[in-house]
């Protein structure tokens, strides 16, 4: 069973998930439950007609599993929430409290073949190294724009999928560490992985001095490492921080440069 665990030890988070999501599918179907796929409005399936989410953890893969469950946060109301917790001896499903079985890694190996195949919706590549990293031609470009003006090389995020218009809560430069307020912050939001310029829908970039400025959501989160999480709103970011691509970006920042050059000479 090694192939299935190594590679949820080096899965990325929407890996992960994605293949939490095909066991409890998988699950859900040899019980004769009447399940559809949702992936809308923070749910992942429609079972028996009731939303429901799944998330999924490694934390106690190496572990013997004792009972602990998944705990839920954030909870989006009239959603019930199942976990699918990975631990030494294989996989343990929960739907809120009641727990529902627990696979041996012959079973999730299974699943995770199907899973690979496609079974549940997209064909996932058996590559076993994380996939989060930014195209470096995309990124050699961002940095390119900044730097040939004479700005310090920004802070670069991205996500490949959006819920709900949520900002990572990096986006803003106050819930960062120190050495990664660089001084502008670009955001890019890709229709479809991986993260390169073809795929690209639309970027967000800003100077970090505007971070009091931005439009943040009413609710507060909490993390391990930060109390009172913000995140900004996507739905009211000013259009002017707003590009419909990486030339969108170079003309604005071309464009800003040039009129900040000719004000100076003015001045002096």
């Amino acid at each position: 069973m090694e192939k299935v665990q190594t590679f949820i030890q080096s899965a990325n988070m929407s890996q992960l998930g994605s293949l939490g999501e095909a066991l409890f599918h998988d699950y859900a179907l040899a019980q004769g439950m009447k399940i559809i796929p949702l992936h809308s409005a923070r749910a992942d399936f429609l079972l028996d007609g009731r939303r429901v989410d799944v998330k999924t953890s490694r934390k106690l893969l190496e572990k013997t599993y004792k009972g602990r469950r998944i705990i839920i946060r954030h909870r989006v109301p009239e959603t019930e929430y199942a976990s699918v917790q990975f631990h030494e001896g294989g996989c343990q499903i929960h739907l809120e409290d009641h727990p529902l079985t627990n696979l041996s890694w012959g079973k999730v190996q299974d699943v995770f073949a199907k899973w690979l195949a496609g079974h549940f919706g997209k064909i996932h590549r058996e590559k076993l190294q994380p996939s989060n990293k930014v195209c470096a031609s995309l990124i050699g470009s961002i940095h390119e724009a900044f730097t040939k003006i004479g700005l310090q090389k920004p802070y670069i995020l991205y996500r490949t999928v959006m819920f709900d218009n949520e900002s990572p809560h990096n986006l803003l430069p106050s819930q960062r560490a120190e050495e990664k307020k660089l001084g502008w912050t670009v955001f890019l939001v890709c229709r479809s992985a991986p993260v390169t310029e073809k795929n690209l829908d639309y970027l967000i970039a800003f100077p970090d001095s505007v971070d009091p400025t931005l439009p943040r959501q009413e609710i507060l989160r909490t993390s391990k490492h930060i109390e009172n999480l913000q995140k900004a709103d996507l739905r009211r970011i000013p259009t002017e921080f707003i590009y419909s691509g990486l030339r969108d970006l170079e003309s604005h920042l071309s464009t800003s440069s040039k009129r900040h050059s000719k004000l100076h000479s003015e001045l002096h």
